[in-house]
């Protein structure tokens, strides 16, 4: 949550008058004396403002493991859902870091990304984990490495994204912002499926 301090520095807003536009009911006591914004009224008064709080797609891709993909996608989903976007982290990295770090491990019969995107409107909604109200994830785990091999050939890479099953998991998502840290032979296909939803 992004307190009324932070907020005052970003926007070069005087304390006062930030305490004025809010409500000291509607915000919330922090550690320290301090009160933060809840997202859904700083998503309020931002979209007065002229923020833009359309649909948009972020994928933090790399052939290379080690360059931050995850840390950046945490970093990025936690920030925006703080700034009141509806946030969706779609975790395909067999490695499930971004899984692990929001502690919401799919059980041994939940499906994955390697599970839904073949058949998303049936999965996707009973798929997603909740973090709180502005933050989920699609859960990761290593039987997402299946998806390199089910995407082994340029046809079927080809016939996945456009044949709409991978873009189709971002439509049925039905949250604003879709945040992934992968590395795999496909990032390509990856890329496609990213930059098509956008």
């Amino acid at each position: 949550m992004i307190s009324t301090d932070e907020f005052a520095g970003i926007f070069d807003i005087p304390k006062d008058d930030i305490l004025k536009t809010f409500e000291k009911e509607a915000l919330i006591k922090m550690p320290g004396g301090r009160r933060g914004i809840p997202p859904q009224l700083l998503r309020a008064y931002l979209g007065e403002k002229g923020v833009d709080y359309s649909f948009r797609v972020i994928a933090y891709i790399n052939l290379k493991g080690g360059t931050g993909k995850t840390t950046s996608t945490i970093s990025t989903a936690a920030r925006a859902a703080q700034y009141g976007f509806k946030t969706c982290v779609l975790d395909m990295d067999s490695q499930a870091n971004a899984t692990l770090a929001f502690d919401r491990m799919p059980d041994d019969d939940d499906p994955i990304f390697s599970d839904i995107w073949q058949n998303p409107a049936e999965m996707v909604t009973g798929s997603l984990r909740r973090i709180d109200d502005h933050l989920s994830i699609l859960p990761s785990s290593l039987e997402n490495s299946l998806l390199d091999i089910n995407l082994i050939n340029p046809g079927s890479q080809k016939n996945a994204v456009r044949g709409g099953r991978l873009p189709a998991v971002s439509g049925h998502c039905r949250y604003i912002d879709h945040l992934c840290g992968r590395h795999s032979r496909h990032s390509g296909l990856q890329r496609s499926f990213f930059h098509k939803g956008a």
